[in-house]
């Protein structure tokens, strides 16, 4: 189910939910890995070997997981697991897991934002594993993914136009985007000091490339690259604190062109809020543009757990960093510079009882960004570097906020769930300024939600289930509103682009999904099962001016 909250959307950075299921699908276009380094293929292999239960001979006396119904409430449950510090996964002590999947899904329909693609497909393949080595822990996991994307608006220069990046190249055509997305990494864990430290390491490793099928034509090519070292000491029995460090760095690089040279196409460089410099063709229709986003970004995390009947877990987490903007490979023309910082604050609390589960989360997320831009000069001659920065400063701001809660009650049979019930809030809010001349976008949304999902035994010896519930979400827009204070009202960024997403935040919707899982043990000896999941949803929206959304995914794979 696709989150309406738009904080809580992947951008392309902090999903840290597992690689199954969540990776976004592209058709059609072959990324080039030549340029990894002999450690990350080397990386690449073993991890796909960790991944698919490499050595589980090793691992005979370590609790396993059987089925996707048990996997799935093994992954949720934990609490160190979800704070980003690795060294927390020998808290958790996870049960031994390999899991292979490939999936295929689908949406379309007229409710979404101007970037949004009308329709789009996706077909994937991941596999995620763990092993313990004695006291070492290990989990590894590998993502592939296509993904098609038809009649996509105002981007021409971007993979994820909602990564949070303003500046960037639009034309009006709706065009048809093939992207491929690669996504690999690993965490490890050790004790020292009788079990009352533990270190930890986690590195990821993602690369990404798109093309844009029809003038302005786009071929981008995206990495990045994420470390976080981490400890965990037990001060006191019963009580932890601990702490991890992070430094990522992506960078994308997009080269636009034009097919057609006998019709200039025109194009819009977007600098927030619908302020725009409309542009036909190029310099010079034998040469390209090309756009380099390059960014670093620095975090620290803070965490204290307590051990008792109720596993309680408060952290709270900073990043830092900067993505800086330029024209061109060679003669580089800066073009603007987005700071950015985030904090967020979570309480993760789980208590297990012989029959029940409960799991309650509470998270707030709060985002400020600062967009520079600059005012260039070229200077010819033999001894001239080129484009010389005149004048620099914050043209925008962009900052946002949310706050959500969720508690599940999940009624246990044997090692996987009879049933589980789920209710979730949700508030969100964005205030967006750009400066001079001084124009304003800015919503406020309530989330409300609930699910339900119940298990069934079927046949004799029980070894083979099937899991089918529905989920009920319901978006309230308590405001949005934009103004433009420029001098280009009628220019289409503005009467387009910014009122067409004015809307979107304006309406209320419903989505409504059913969710479906069938397990069957395919060896007990070996403990293996095989699994088939789906969902599809529906989403309806109150105003006359959208329509609807619909969609389905479906994987099939095997727990072993």
């Amino acid at each position: 189910m696709i989150s309406s909250l738009r904080w809580f959307r992947s951008s392309g950075t902090t999903d840290k939910a597992s690689p199954i299921g969540h990776l976004r699908i592209n058709h059609g276009l072959k990324i080039e890995l030549s340029d990894m380094s002999i450690y990350q293929n080397i990386t690449f292999y073993l991890l796909t070997l960790l991944s698919l239960g490499y050595a589980n001979s090793v691992v005979a006396q370590q609790e396993t997981v059987d089925n996707m119904l048990q996997w799935e409430v093994d992954q949720q449950y934990g609490n160190w697991r979800h704070t980003g510090n690795a060294a927390g996964l020998l808290v958790d002590r996870p049960a031994h897991f390999s899991v292979l999947q490939a999936g295929y899904s689908s949406q379309a329909g007229d409710f979404r934002r101007p970037q949004e693609a009308r329709k789009s497909t996706q077909a994937d393949v991941g596999t995620l594993g763990n092993i313990y080595l004695g006291d070492l822990y290990i989990q590894g996991h590998f993502g592939y993914a296509r993904q098609d994307r038809r009649a996509a608006e105002y981007n021409a220069s971007l993979i994820d136009p909602f990564r949070g990046m303003p500046y960037m190249i639009a034309d009006t055509n709706a065009s048809h985007w093939a992207n491929e997305h690669y996504r690999l990494g690993f965490e490890l864990a050790f004790p020292l000091k009788d079990d009352r430290l533990q270190l930890g390491l986690a590195m990821e490793y993602r690369s990404s490339s798109g093309a844009k099928q029809r003038d302005v034509r786009a071929l981008n090519k995206f990495y990045a690259l994420q470390v976080s070292p981490g400890v965990v000491y037990e001060i006191a029995p019963q009580h932890r604190i601990g702490v991890n460090v992070s430094y990522s760095n992506h960078k994308e690089e997009a080269t636009n062109r034009s097919v057609n040279n006998e019709i200039d196409q025109g194009y819009f460089s977007l600098y927030g809020l619908g302020h725009s410099i409309a542009r036909l063709g190029y310099e010079n229709l034998t040469t390209t543009r090309q756009t380099n986003y390059e960014a670093d970004r620095i975090g620290v995390g803070l965490q204290y757990g307590f051990d008792g009947p109720w596993f309680v877990l408060l952290s709270g987490n900073y990043e830092v960093g900067a993505e800086n903007v330029h024209v061109g490979f060679m003669d580089t023309r800066p073009e603007g510079t987005l700071l950015r910082d985030d904090w967020t604050v979570t309480v993760a609390v789980r208590r297990s009882q012989e029959h029940w589960k409960h799991i309650i989360d509470v998270k707030g997320h709060w985002s400020n960004a600062r967009g520079s831009e600059y005012i260039n000069e070229f200077v010819p001659g033999l001894d001239s570097d080129g484009y010389m920065n005149r004048y620099s400063s914050v043209r925008s701001t962009y900052d946002k906020s949310g706050i959500g809660a969720s508690y599940e009650l999940i009624k246990m049979n044997g090692s996987q769930y009879s049933y589980r019930a789920k209710g979730r809030l949700a508030y969100g809010m964005a205030k967006d300024r750009y400066l001079i001349p001084s124009s304003t976008f800015a919503f406020e949304e309530m989330l409300y939600g609930a699910s339900f999902e119940k298990a069934f035994s079927l046949g004799k010896g029980a070894r083979s289930f099937l899991s089918i519930g529905v989920s009920v979400d319901y978006r309230q827009s308590l405001n949005a509103d934009y103004h433009y204070g420029g001098s280009l009202p009628n220019s289409l960024p503005v009467a387009d682009l910014m009122v067409r997403e004015t809307n979107y935040s304006a309406s209320d919707f419903l989505v409504i999904g059913v969710p479906l899982v069938y397990s069957f043990e395919l060896s007990a000896a070996r403990e293996t099962s095989l699994f088939i999941k789906g969902e599809g949803f529906y989403q309806r929206a109150d105003q006359t001016f959208f329509d609807h959304r619909k969609g389905m995914q479906v994987s099939v794979g095997a727990t072993f």
